[in-house]
């Protein structure tokens, strides 16, 4: 798994408390030597640390966790949120590089029950995208979402698929087996949220709605 020692010490500091939020995280720590500084002396974090570093040695469900202070953090649509709203952290699995191009990602989603016109109209929009070259950003959710990484895919596209839950725990369930297929078509899953181990009860409330404004900001 690739990560920084920074991502660490955030994913670290976000486990036990130290980060609270978004908007805390981005007014407090306003650079990586602060961050630093602020945490230095924290054992909870500290032991955070080594705990984490046992718990992903054997990860598979993860390529890397990447932070706002790495080089290769994606680029982030500053027009579509207010700073506080920007992630931080990130999980992942496939290929990262993906959210480096901006203008060559273009959000697709819609109803989860469409009708047969609109599904219809959907797949000759995603053609026409990926003739283009673009990549399809989606949210891996049933209806729209789906069916336009499956039609990426079909033609040959990359797609990203930003998820409400832990990259390890897919949904909708029925899902996983896109999930796997957008990496091995080279695309990428994307998540703000990991359940370790050590915790395995994970709180979905609000989470469907934060995944939608990441689907706007890289997009």
């Amino acid at each position: 798994m690739k990560i920084s020692d920074i991502a660490l010490k955030i994913w670290a500091a976000q486990v036990v408390g130290t980060i609270s939020s978004r908007a805390q995280f981005h007014k407090q720590f306003t650079s990586k030597a602060n961050f630093l500084s602020y945490i230095e002396s924290d054992t909870n974090v500290n032991n955070m640390v080594s705990q984490l570093t046992k718990e992903i040695a054997d990860n598979t469900a993860l390529d890397g966790v990447i932070c706002i202070f790495d080089q290769e953090f994606p680029v982030i649509n500053s027009t579509v949120t207010a700073k506080g709203d920007r992630p931080y952290l990130l999980f992942y699995k496939g290929d990262i590089s993906l959210l480096h191009h901006l203008n060559n990602n273009v959000a697709v989603i819609g109803h989860t029950i469409p009708s047969e016109s609109i599904k219809e109209r959907e797949r000759k929009i995603v053609s026409q995208l990926v003739k283009k070259q673009q990549v399809i950003v989606s949210g891996l959710a049933k209806g729209c979402d789906v069916i336009a990484h499956e039609e990426c895919m079909r033609l040959g596209g990359k797609t990203i698929a930003i998820l409400p839950s832990p990259i390890d725990q897919v949904l909708p369930k029925d899902h996983v087996e896109q999930a796997k297929q957008i990496v091995e078509t080279g695309g990428l899953l994307i998540s703000e949220y990991y359940a370790p181990p050590s915790n395995p009860r994970f709180e979905m409330a609000k989470r469907f709605i934060d995944r939608d404004r990441l689907q706007a900001m890289f997009a």
